[in-house]
């Protein structure tokens, strides 16, 4: 139970500065762009999460809860999980012009190009992240998650 309750810790810790750090973030990059730039930034985080919730998350699930994982099933979802991205940058690649007409945003075509590449960052880190959550390393996970914001800040 003490485990538990140190995980759980661990989690809402991570969580909240997952939450705290992009709200910082936020407003940081509010107050350096202009409104108009401001808007491209929101419509980037809109396309670009949409295939992270179906290529990562799903499959993660999946070796956290066999009860006998062998290789092969991590190297299949990491195969799959690079299949995901390739498929979804590709999609992104070609409908990037569709997207920006539709929402009247000529900038966002280049933007969307660039910044589609993160896509293939979720999916090299979504087995080692499942790997870690199976086997209860919170902590690990938490510290991986912070020096993950921290970058994230600097950079974004």
């Amino acid at each position: 139970m003490r485990s538990a309750g140190k995980a759980a810790i661990w989690v809402a810790f991570s969580k909240w500065l997952g939450l705290l750090s992009g709200l910082v973030s936020l407003v940081v990059v509010a107050r350096l762009l202009t409104p108009e730039d401001f808007g491209v930034y929101g419509f980037l985080l809109i396309v670009l999460v949409i295939p992270e919730v179906f290529s990562s998350d799903s499959l993660n699930e999946v070796l956290i809860q066999r009860t006998d994982l062998k290789t092969e099933h991590s190297n299949s979802v990491f195969l799959s999980s690079l299949c995901f991205a390739a498929l979804f940058f590709g999609l992104i690649q070609l409908s990037a012009p569709y997207i920006a007409v539709l929402f009247d945003v000529p900038p966002l075509v280049d933007y969307l190009r660039v910044m589609s590449l993160v896509l293939f960052m979720g999916a090299l880190s979504a087995v080692p992240a499942a790997l870690l959550q199976r086997h209860m390393q919170f902590r690990e996970i938490t510290i991986v998650d912070v020096e993950g914001y921290i970058v994230g800040a600097i950079v974004g």
